[in-house]
C-alpha cells in the first residue's frame, strides 16, 4: 500500500517473508514510476551485502518480527555509513494505563497477529541506531521514527 507514497524515479527493493504477499506486491510494484523490485526475504537474515542501501523504510513491520532487535541490526548492517532508517510503527505507549492495557492485550493478540507493546525506540538504540526524530502520530501508540546509522 505504501508504494504509491514513494517519490517517483527511485530504485527500491521491497521485501516480505510471505511468498503470497510478494506476489501481490509485485502486481502493485509494476505501477510504480521507477524501479521497484519485490523479493522474498526475512528481515532477521538479509542476504544483501553490507552497506548497500541509503535508506530503510518500514511500515507496521517490527511488531510482527519475532526478534525485532536482530531485524534492526540487519537493517543497520545493510545501510551505508550515512544511511537513514524511517519507520511508521505502533509501539508500547509510555502512558501507564495505556501501556498496561497493551501489556495485557499482547499475549492474546500475539496468537493471531502483532505484538502491541514493543519498545521500538529502545530496540532501535540496541541495534546501533541514533534516533534523530520521534513523532507521535496517535496517542503515543503510533509513531514515526527517523534514525541514523
Amino acid at each position: 500500500l505504501d508504494f504509491a507514497l514513494f517519490p517517483p524515479d527511485l530504485d527500491i527493493v521491497a521485501i516480505d517473508f510471505s511468498p503470497r504477499m510478494v506476489e501481490q506486491a509485485k502486481l502493485k510494484a509494476a505501477q510504480y514510476p521507477g524501479h521497484l523490485e519485490v523479493v522474498e526475504a526475512n528481515v532477521e537474515e538479509l542476504e544483501f551485502p553490507d552497506e548497500s542501501f541509503d535508506t530503510v523504510v518500514t511500515s507496521c513491520t517490527f511488531c510482527s518480527v519475532p526478534d525485532p532487535v536482530q531485524g534492526l541490526k540487519e537493517a543497520h548492517r545493510i545501510l551505508r555509513p550515512d544511511g537513514q532508517m524511517l519507520m511508521f510503527e505502533h509501539v508500547r505507549p509510555g502512558n501507564f494505563l495505556l501501556g498496561a492495557m497493551m501489556d495485557v492485550m499482547t499475549p492474546i493478540v500475539r496468537k493471531t497477529g502483532p505484538e502491541l507493546n514493543r519498545p521500538t525506540a529502545d530496540n532501535l538504540r540496541r541495534a546501533g541506531f541514533r534516533i534523530t526524530r520521534e513523532f507521535n502520530v496517535y496517542l503515543d501508540m503510533v509513531k514515526l521514527f527517523e534514525a541514523a546509522k
